[in-house]
C-alpha cells in the first residue's frame, strides 16, 4: 500500500464504540501486525514501532502484554489524552518514559503535536539503533555478605566487561545501616584501575541492619546522573546491579518503582537464604537470580548477556538464559 491509499483509509475509519481494553489491543497487535505473515520486517532489522493514543484508563490489565511486546522487539510509545492514567501509560511504553510518554490537554492539542512528535520518535529511534551498546552499570553490594564470594562476582564481571570511559562505565556503593560509596561512573577511566580498587581498596564494612529500600534511593540520587558520570542523557542504558544476602529491615517498594520508573535496569542477585519475592519486587523483570555458592560463577558471564543485549538497549526486557534461580 502506498501513502496515498494509506491516507484514503485512514480518513475512511469508522469509529467504533465501545470499551476500553489496552491489554487486549496489545496482544492483537503482536499476534496479528508484528509477524511475517502481518507485514513485519523484523527479520531485516526493520525498526518495529507501535503508537498506543489512549484518552482514559484500561477495563483489562495492561502491564503484562505491553511487557510481552517489548520483549518481541517492539518500541512502544504512549500518548495519553486529557485524564488518561499516567501510570498506565508508563507500564505500556518504553523506558525511559520521558523520551516515549507524552500527556497532551486534548484531541486539538493532537493535531498540533505531529511534527514534534515525529522528530521525538525519529531521535529515540535512531539514538537506540545506532548508540553503541555500552552502559552505565552500578553495582550496589550487601555490606554484611561475604567478603569472597562478593569479590569473586565482582572481578569476574568487571573483566568480562569492557571497561572504560567511553565504553562501559562502572560504579560501585556498599549498603548496611547506611550507604557508603566506594567510587562514581566518572571516578575511573581504564579497567585497570576499577580492578586495582577491587584489590586494594574494596573492603565490606557491616551496618547493624540491612536497609536496601534506603540504599536504592540513594543510588537513584547519587548515581544516575551527569555529575556522577551517567550519560542517560545521551541514550545510553543505566543498570544498578544489587547483591544482597539476605531480606531489607525497611521497605524496598516504592524506592524500586521509582528508580525504574526514571529508567534504570535493575538486576537483582540473592546470595544463599536472600527472600525471592524480594529480589523480584526490586528488579526489572526477569532480571532475577537467586544462587546456592557453588554457581556464583556462573552468574558474570550472564549478567554480561544482560547489559550487552539487542533487547536491553531498546529499552526492553530480557531475562536469564536459563531457570532464573541458578
Amino acid at each position: 500500500m502506498d501513502k496515498k491509499a494509506l491516507l484514503e483509509q485512514i480518513d475512511n475509519l469508522a469509529y467504533r464504540t465501545g470499551g476500553t481494553q489496552t491489554g487486549k489491543a496489545l496482544q492483537f497487535l503482536q499476534s496479528t501486525y508484528f509477524t511475517e505473515a502481518g507485514g513485519s520486517r523484523a527479520s531485516e532489522n526493520v525498526p518495529q514501532i507501535t503508537v498506543v493514543i489512549t484518552d482514559g484508563s484500561s477495563t483489562d490489565e495492561v502491564e503484562v502484554p505491553a511487557r510481552e511486546l517489548r520483549k518481541h522487539g517492539v518500541i512502544i510509545f504512549a500518548i495519553g489524552i486529557g485524564d488518561a492514567d499516567k501510570e498506565e501509560l508508563q507500564q505500556i511504553a518504553n523506558s525511559p518514559h520521558k523520551h516515549f510518554v507524552i500527556s497532551i490537554d486534548s484531541y486539538q492539542a493532537l493535531q498540533k503535536l505531529t511534527e514534534s512528535f515525529l522528530q521525538t520518535v525519529c531521535t529515540s529511534v535512531g539514538t537506540q539503533i545506532q548508540a553503541p551498546r555500552f552502559a552505565d552499570v552500578v553495582i550496589l553490594v550487601d555490606s554484611t555478605a561475604d567478603i569472597g564470594r562478593v569479590k569473586n562476582l565482582l572481578n569476574r564481571l568487571v573483566s568480562q566487561l569492557n571497561v572504560g570511559s567511553e565504553a562501559h562505565r562502572i560504579g560501585l556503593a556498599q549498603f548496611g545501616s547506611d550507604t557508603q560509596v566506594e567510587f562514581l561512573l566518572n571516578t575511573y577511566q581504564t579497567k585497570d584501575e576499577v580492578q586495582l580498587h577491587l584489590r586494594n581498596k574494596f573492603r565490606l564494612r557491616p551496618g547493624r541492619d540491612r536497609q536496601l529500600g534506603k540504599a536504592l534511593e540513594h543510588a537513584r540520587v547519587t548515581f544516575f546522573n551527569t555529575a556522577a558520570g551517567s550519560r542517560i542523557a545521551e541514550g545510553f542504558q543505566q543498570f544498578l546491579v544489587v547483591i544482597t544476602a539476605g531480606q531489607s529491615e525497611d521497605s524496598v517498594m516504592r524506592a524500586a518503582r521509582t528508580i525504574k520508573t526514571e529508567g534504570v535496569n535493575v538486576i537483582s542477585i540473592g546470595l544463599p537464604k536472600t527472600n525471592r519475592q524480594e529480589l523480584e519486587l526490586i528488579a526489572t523483570s526477569p532480571y532475577v537470580f537467586q544462587t546456592p555458592s557453588q554457581s556464583i560463577a556462573v552468574i558474570p558471564q550472564e549478567v554480561k548477556g544482560i547489559i550487552e543485549s539487542k533487547q536491553a538497549h531498546y529499552g526492553l526486557a530480557t531475562g536469564p538464559s536459563g531457570d532464573s534461580t541458578l
